[in-house]
């Protein structure tokens, strides 16, 4: 076999196995159209709406009976990935109704959240007063961090790792199964 024929092998596979990586409860969402920025001006017009929202993670805190996670907004691409370009139109919290671990779920993390606006959780950043939509996570999704091998080779990021999705009552992450 040609290292031509060899790499175009390897290519074919890496696209094909990196569809099938994203869940399709990220990668296909039924959703509306709602943008972070038009929240934020009017939080109870939108209340209950689905939407698919992502970004960087900011922080995070478990109490007794959930997570909530502050996301940095950044825009998804076509799969539901952030764009972490620099450009964002703000903040907000998701809600995850199970203990995360947060040396998992690290800031500067990407993820992905499908779920429901719910209200709005007032806070703080830095020392300014902030108001932050809540969605209600039905899914999520913690993107593979990318390594230095993904920058050689940068058609394989995001398939070169393992990821966790999330939803109600049910977690997968890289190929184990729980029900909880």
């Amino acid at each position: 076999m040609s290292i031509k024929m060899l790499v175009l092998t390897f290519t074919i596979a890496s696209v094909i196995n990196g569809c099938s990586t994203v869940p399709i409860e990220i990668r296909n969402a039924s959703v509306e159209n709602v943008q972070l920025i038009d929240v934020k001006s009017n939080i109870a017009a939108h209340s209950g709406k689905k939407v698919r929202w992502g970004g960087e993670i900011a922080s995070i805190k478990n109490t007794d009976d959930k997570t909530i996670i502050e996301i940095v907004q950044f825009q998804l691409n076509s799969r539901g990935m952030p764009k972490k370009n620099g450009l964002s139109t703000g903040r907000f919290m998701v809600t995850v109704e199970k203990f995360l671990e947060p040396v998992v779920y690290q800031s500067k993390r990407l993820f992905t959240a499908v779920g429901t606006l719910d209200g709005q959780l007032s806070g703080v950043i830095g020392e300014k007063s902030y108001s932050f939509p809540i969605v209600d996570a039905d899914y999520f999704y913690l993107w593979p961090e990318k390594s230095s091998r993904d920058d050689r080779y940068g058609y394989l990021y995001p398939y070169a790792e393992s990821y966790g999705v999330y939803s109600r009552g049910f977690i997968h992450h890289g190929g184990h199964h729980s029900g909880h």
